[in-house]
């Protein structure tokens, strides 16, 4: 049966762990897709799409109804603190990275989340192309990092409050065969803080650095 606007959630088991990339970072972040189509056969498209987790975006449709139906596609990756929705240019482009416990404790943060281009960082070019801090750091010492401050979560239990900061490389994490690649992709890292959103027991307030150290 063709269910019209049908809605097919797929979590993608990823775990993309450390030790895959830059040392001290061994946690885990979780990332999920989300496939809308709007004549597609749920349980067919479901199917497919498992059979194809991790290719390329572009080819996507193709498994969707024939690549008749209109699709579109939510990337996103989620931490106890929020949810952020990624470009979805950026599926099968991007490896995303939780900071383990012990290195979150020595530096003073709650969550750091980095995200790297595959193609210049299995070319040991480096690859990064933002994380996401969350930290209890005053905002005088985030703004050392070479980035921008995007908000305040709240918990609403206890009332404490995180700062939130989005790190940009301050060198060059490509090389000329990559540089295309990481480029179109750092190019649409601005998403990151458009569409950050807390999780369940937290509120966001969006701010600038000026905004937090008044």
């Amino acid at each position: 049966m063709i269910n019209r606007f049908a809605l097919i959630r797929r979590t993608l088991p990823v775990l993309l762990c450390a030790g895959l990339m830059t040392a001290g970072l061994a946690g885990c972040v979780h990332v999920n897709v989300t496939m809308t189509s709007d004549d597609a056969d749920s349980s067919d498209t479901g199917s497919a799409y498992t059979e194809t987790a991790g290719s390329d975006i572009d080819q996507v449709p193709d498994i969707m109804d024939g690549g008749e139906g209109a699709i579109s596609m939510e990337f996103t990756a989620s931490t106890d603190y929020y949810i952020v929705t990624m470009p979805a240019s950026w599926y099968g482009e991007v490896e995303v990275e939780e900071a383990e416990a012990q290195t979150l404790e020595e530096i003073g943060a709650e969550s750091i989340v980095s995200i790297y281009c595959s193609a210049a960082k299995e070319n040991d070019e480096g690859g990064h192309i933002a994380t996401i801090v969350v930290s209890e750091q005053p905002p005088e010492v985030l703004d050392m990092i070479p980035g921008e401050a995007i908000g305040v979560l709240t918990e609403e239990s206890s009332g404490r409050t995180l700062n939130v900061w989005i790190e940009y490389p301050s060198d060059v994490q490509c090389g000329p065969e990559t540089q295309e690649t990481y480029s179109a992709l750092a190019d649409e890292r601005g998403m990151l803080a458009e569409t950050f959103e807390p999780r369940f027991g937290w509120r966001f307030e969006p701010a600038t650095l000026e905004e937090m150290m008044s």
